[in-house]
């Protein structure tokens, strides 16, 4: 749930300076501001049932791990976006944290704490 708060936390940071970072420091108008924005649901969905269903079938350790790195790895292209000046950088940073807030966390925590049956 740690996990979770941190991705929520992500989220809240950039939505209130996001506007000034892509349409100002990065010189993108507002409709690529709104696109960036939207790259995060969009790669959450892309990825969001694969993740269940590799962890229903094998486990949580690897779609932990995946997810893990693909939050990393969104979290790093968004930031370097400003030193490479690009916008596309930042949206892909974006799209890539979508992709990283996938982990299985409500599925995890109902098999941690099953109420009276255990879980496969």
């Amino acid at each position: 749930m740690l996990a979770n708060l941190v991705i929520a936390v992500d989220y809240s940071l950039i939505m209130p300076t996001g506007s000034d970072y892509i349409t100002k420091d990065l010189g993108a108008d507002g409709v690529f501001y709104g696109v960036t924005i939207a790259a995060f649901p969009v790669g959450r969905m892309c990825l969001l049932l694969l993740m269940g269903h590799w962890s229903d079938k094998q486990g949580f350790r690897g779609p932990f791990g995946t997810t893990f790195l693909f939050g990393i790895a969104g979290g790093l292209i968004y930031g370097l976006a400003s030193g490479a000046q690009s916008k596309y950088l930042a949206l892909l940073g974006r799209f890539f944290g979508g992709l990283g807030a996938t982990g299985p966390y409500s599925a995890w925590a109902a098999c941690v704490f099953p109420p009276d049956n255990e879980c496969e």
